[in-house]
């Protein structure tokens, strides 16, 4: 998939004139449709299921977009958030930036990625039940997570990590 958030940001807007969000979001931007179409569509997991004797047993999966630490370094140095502050205050900067989302509410969790490591994720869908699977198939919204989040690769089934519960 191309990288199209640079082409969201408009450089000629003058400073101040419209909500830094509102900057960011696709307009002109070819159909999701157009463009996840060209890659393969998510294989979706069986339902979330914990007995463990059972044939069906899955865990709780999370499909979305991994948010490294090195991905909310870039992020922040893409958009000069704390260009002097320390690596934290960059990543703190940058994280609560993205959360900001112009259409709608973040649904973040914490899951695990292929190298066994704790990472934030921005969920999609999950395999909760057919409906939360169902997400899957909202390409408008994947598409626009893919520019908002700058992402070079698609979103992923990940194993939640129970463990950073509230």
């Amino acid at each position: 998939m191309p990288n199209l958030a640079d082409s969201s940001f408009p450089s000629s807007a003058p400073p101040n004139s419209t909500p830094w969000t509102a900057r960011f979001r696709p307009s002109t931007q070819p159909s999701a449709a157009a463009i996840i179409a060209s890659s393969s569509p998510p294989t979706l997991p069986p339902l979330y299921n914990l007995d463990e004797d059972s044939p069906d047993y899955c865990p709780f999966l999370i499909f979305g977009f991994l948010i490294t630490t090195e991905k909310l370094l870039a992020w922040a140095d893409k958009y000069n958030l704390r260009p002097d502050g320390s690596e934290w205050a960059r990543e703190s900067a940058a994280w609560s930036r993205i959360q900001c989302i112009p259409w709608g509410r973040p649904r973040v969790g914490q899951v695990f990625d292929l190298d066994g490591n704790s990472v934030r994720c921005f969920m999609l869908a999950t395999n909760k039940n057919t409906r939360a699977l169902g997400y899957t198939k909202n390409l408008h919204e994947i598409y626009d997570y893919y520019v908002w989040l700058g992402e070079d690769v698609n979103p992923g089934w990940y194993p939640y990590d129970e463990k950073c519960e509230d």
